[in-house]
């Protein structure tokens, strides 16, 4: 078996299980089947969004209008976000899933539409791999940079995504305002890429790498606090310790996962009434 596909298994697999097994340990019992079924259909949708709607655009439409001028080669840089954030979308066409998207679990289905999306791209690029026959060749343990990557854009897909969930069902800018963050923030995602490509990175293979590489752990960092804070259920994961009394609202909870430390007191936020406090 090819060292690509070997690695892809790997990372496919234990970004499931520890994403996946995350959300679904959180998630109220009744929940489980929507983000379950959030994640199942999304895997194919990376390939199907790209052979169908981003390579045809591409081919019939954009590039014979604008031919190969600046303006198409850095328009390109857009194709990801404008084609992928709402290709993440498409479970919510169907009536059972869209109803059953509230408020309170938005993050919690985003974070499943980006984890089904993340998986199912790893296998879409292992794929563009293969047809590189000196890529194709190399065994599975030279793939550092792809596993490395491919681990946390399965959890930053689902930052993407949670952007257009909650302006839909959270804040005021709606579900269109809410897709227009989303695509943004996966413009800025792909920004150290593109600049490279561009060859506004300088020369060096290694710097290049390790900028990226950086740029990757810091939208992940900023994913898993952002998810965590705007998800009562998961940024509440329980620390070892008693339970604290909220003084904004009286009721008892256990040590948030999130929290500053101020040394004997922590700065948290209240999994029940959503304030932040001193306890």
């Amino acid at each position: 078996m090819p060292g690509i596909i070997i690695t892809a298994i790997g990372v496919a697999i234990a970004a499931t299980l520890l994403y996946g097994g995350v959300l679904l340990w959180r998630a109220p019992r009744e929940e489980r089947p929507l983000l379950a079924l959030c994640y199942v259909l999304q895997l194919p949708i990376s390939a199907a969004a790209f052979h169908f709607v981003r390579t045809p655009l591409d081919q019939y439409v954009v590039h014979p209008l604008l031919g190969d001028s600046a303006v198409y080669w850095w328009g390109r840089v857009l194709y990801a976000p404008l084609t992928e954030e709402p290709a993440k979308l498409w479970p919510l066409l169907i009536p059972w899933v869209a109803s059953r998207v509230t408020p309170e679990n938005a993050t919690r289905v985003a974070m499943a539409l980006g984890l089904g999306f993340g998986v199912g791209e790893i296998f879409f690029i292992a794929d563009l791999v293969l047809a590189n026959p000196q890529m194709a060749a190399l065994p599975w343990y030279d793939f550092g940079g792809f596993i490395n990557e491919r681990f946390l854009v399965c959890l930053i897909h689902g930052l993407f995504t949670s952007m257009t969930l909650l302006g839909w069902k959270r804040w005021p800018l709606g579900f269109g305002g809410g897709l227009a963050l989303g695509m943004l923030l996966h413009l800025l995602g792909n920004l150290p890429i593109l600049l490279a490509a561009a060859g506004l990175l300088g020369s060096d293979p290694t710097f290049r790498s390790i900028l990226i590489q950086l740029w990757v752990v810091g939208f992940f960092i900023a994913a898993v606090v952002v998810l965590l804070i705007r998800d009562k259920r998961i940024g509440g994961i329980p620390l070892p310790g008693r339970p604290v009394t909220c003084p904004k609202c009286g009721q008892s909870h256990n040590r948030p996962l999130i929290a500053f430390n101020l040394g004997w007191k922590r700065y948290e936020r209240c999994p029940h009434c959503g304030k932040w406090s001193i306890v």
